[in-house]
């Protein structure tokens, strides 16, 4: 998997916070994919909210089989994962099936959340 962790404006991170998700998503052999995402620091839990996620070609799988992997080892590591997809129907869908959810009614601003197993409000 191609793996990008950033920071700001997209520029690449100097610093990786969560080692440990982050060395466990190079383990993942699905040169297919391509994930780019921003550590959310200074939260009462840890986050990852993910900037850019598509698979070459697409709609084969290899997204899916990504993003359950990715799942697990966010569970693993007790880490929400957040997105904010395109207003796409289909990917939308794409992500609900995966266990994303909006967020709250009171503060709609298009993203969706996994919550890691266990997680407490």
């Amino acid at each position: 998997m191609n793996i990008k962790v950033v920071e700001g404006l997209n520029s690449p991170a100097k610093i990786i916070n969560y080692l440990d998700f982050y060395n466990e998503l190079n383990k993942i052999e699905i040169p297919q994919v391509f994930i780019e995402y921003k550590e959310i620091m200074f939260l009462p839990h840890k986050e990852i909210c993910i900037e850019s996620f598509y698979s070459e070609p697409s709609k084969l799988g290899y997204g899916t089989e990504a993003m359950l992997e990715i799942i697990k080892i966010a569970n693993k590591f007790n880490i929400v994962l957040s997105l904010k997809p395109s207003t796409e129907d289909y990917v939308s869908t794409f992500w609900r099936k995966l266990g994303f959810q909006k967020g709250t009614k009171d503060f709609d601003d298009g993203y969706y959340f996994r919550y890691y197993d266990g997680y407490i409000e």
